[in-house]
């Protein structure tokens, strides 16, 4: 169910973010974490609530929390939620959702291209066929011109010049 819900969340951000939002991209940015650790929040609650008295499989292991694990882990966060959904947002803004989404398709050639580098991994020809359909195809799509788009300056159409129609 979370690969189904995931892209529909993901849609439904996209949606409301390009139709209602008019603040800046830190601000959204803001409100985007702060609404994800409200939940998260709630989760670890009610996942603790529910698990009162039970052992647990991490209860067992030898896994410690230390001073250097909580640090990699706010560490990461800040890199990984903070800066990257900030510049990603402010991406968003700056060229659009189109060429936003066109860049961010390259992100399973890089790391499939890293972790064969760096981790060793084996990159079999399915995975490359997979991943050029799916870029071809969001390159298509991303480059597609609207009605708008296609008629001349000076009436009424969009500026001919960008895939979304911005100047």
């Amino acid at each position: 169910t979370t690969a189904l819900l995931s892209p529909l969340a993901m849609t439904i951000g996209f949606f409301l973010m390009g139709t209602h939002w008019k603040g800046s991209a830190l601000m959204l940015n803001c409100f985007k974490n702060s609404l994800g650790s409200l939940l998260f929040l709630a989760l670890v609650l009610i996942e603790g609530y529910m698990m009162d008295g039970k052992q647990t499989a991490a209860a067992d292991s030898d896994a410690t929390v230390n001073s250097i694990s909580i640090s990699m882990l706010v560490l990461s966060a800040f890199v990984g939620i903070v800066v990257g959904d900030l510049a990603w947002l402010q991406a968003l803004q700056m060229i659009g959702a189109k060429r936003v989404i066109l860049v961010h398709s390259l992100k399973p050639f890089l790391a499939a291209i890293f972790a064969w580098f760096i981790l060793d991994e084996p990159v079999a020809l399915p995975m490359l066929y997979g991943m050029a359909v799916t870029t071809t195809g969001i390159t298509i799509v991303s480059l597609e011109r609207t009605k708008e788009q296609n008629e001349p300056p000076g009436k009424g159409g969009a500026a001919v010049g960008t895939a979304d129609g911005e100047e």
